[in-house]
This record gives structure tokens, sequence and C-alpha cells, in this order.
């Protein structure tokens, strides 16, 4: 994993060939109550989430989102959120994130295609209020997704796509296309920034490209590389952002 600082935000980068940093820290987390519903082949925490004392996590096999939320310093299950259409939505539960009172859920539909699920949060629970698809072809559409107030980057194959919310309704507005052998596999956003992780580009070697906020849109910044990155590290398999 590789950190590295920013003027207003920290990054977090993982690369599956680093297993530590500086000195190991241990301490024995409170697992969250299991659902009383998963089987043997459940999949429950491949996704997870956090915004405030709200927790969601992902089973794809199950096809389900539990939703948690902490009261009184202990986190307890609310609810269990399935698709409206369950019998297309596979995977659903395979990525994650929520923010305020937004919900995004990746579900890989078929073997190519994806959709992304919008909830919001009401007096009487989270209710799916939108199913978001590209406006052309994105294979693995919704491999990852990230979300902040009323943009939402959603990861595929050949890149990543913007989504903005304008009265309640999310539409796409831009596609950061990637070259070569990248793809967005990961993704993570901020006020200013949008980075996307890309883990066969150089044999493997991995990157993250940076996009910021302009009023034009979302425009390159950079790309991020580890300084010793060797073939097979696949720098940028997964990224988070704060700030």
């Amino acid at each position: 994993m590789t950190k590295r600082l920013f003027p207003t935000f920290l990054i977090w980068i993982h690369a599956c060939s680093v297993t530590a940093i500086g000195q190991s820290v241990s301490q024995r987390g409170i697992p969250l109550e299991r659902p009383q519903n998963l089987n043997n082949n459940s999949r429950f925490g491949w996704s997870v989430a956090t915004h405030g004392d709200v927790a969601a996590v992902g089973d794809w096999n199950q096809g389900a989102v539990y939703l948690y939320g902490r009261r009184n310093e202990t986190w307890r299950q609310w609810e269990m959120l399935t698709p409206d259409n369950t019998r297309r939505a596979l995977r659903f539960g395979h990525s994650l994130d929520v923010h305020g009172g937004t919900l995004l859920v990746g579900a890989l539909e078929g073997r190519n295609e994806g959709a992304v699920y919008v909830y919001d949060a009401g007096p009487d629970g989270w209710i799916q209020v939108q199913r978001l698809t590209p406006s052309e072809r994105a294979s693995l559409f919704g491999v990852s997704v990230a979300l902040h107030d009323d943009t939402a980057v959603i990861g595929s194959r050949e890149g990543a796509l913007i989504f903005e919310r304008h009265d309640g309704e999310w539409s796409e507005s831009q596609t950061l296309a990637l070259v070569g052998d990248a793809s967005g596999v990961a993704v993570a956003i901020t006020q200013e920034f949008v980075f996307v992780g890309s883990e066969e580009e150089n044999a493997g070697n991995g990157a993250v490209y940076v996009y910021r906020r302009s009023d034009d849109g979302w425009v390159e910044d950079g790309t991020l590389s580890a300084q010793d990155g060797a073939a097979g590290d696949q720098f940028g398999a997964s990224v988070t952002a704060f700030g």
C-alpha cells in the first residue's frame, strides 16, 4: 500500500505485492452481527462502505446489501436491500459506496454488462430510486463505484464514467477514457479530484490516473505510480481518498 499526501486530502493505494508498512500494529476489531439468512456460499463482506453512522456490507452471492447503523457506540443491522429486478441483477453488491443519504450498489449483470442501483434514505428506510447504465457499451460497468455529494464515478473495463445528480435525477455527464491496457478497476472521489486505478497497466505494474474538477468538467491532472514498482504488483488495485 502506498500513501501520498496532497494539499487537501489523503489517498491510499493498494498494491497486491505489499503486505505491510513500517511498524505493525495489531488490534482486534468487533465483528458486525452476521445476518441470519447467510448460507455456506455467502460472500458477506465482499464489499463495504461507510459514512458517518451508516455502514453497508455487500454479499454478491446472496444478491443483497446489508445496512448497519451505529447507536450508542454499537452497530446494529437495520435492513437488507435487494434490487427490484432480482432476476437480472447478478452479483448485486459487488461494489458499494455511501455518502450522506445516498447509496450506490454495483451489480455485474451478464458476461460483460453491469448496472449501478441508487438508493436514497427515507423515513421508512432506504428506497431504490434509479438504475444507472452507460449511454454506450462499457464492459463490467459498476465493477467499482465512488460517491461524493451529487457526483458519482463508476468504473468499467474501458475507464470510468461520471454521473451527476440534478433535481434528484442522475445522468451521465462525462467519460474518463483510458488507453492501452488500462482499466477502471478501482475508483475514488473527493470534492476536487477523481482517482482511477488500473492494476493491469504496464505489464501489471499498475497506475492511478488523477483527474481534477474544472469549469469544463474533469481534466487529467497526472498519473501516480510506485517508485519501486515491478511487474505483477498491480498498483492501483484498490484506491480510496478522503478530503
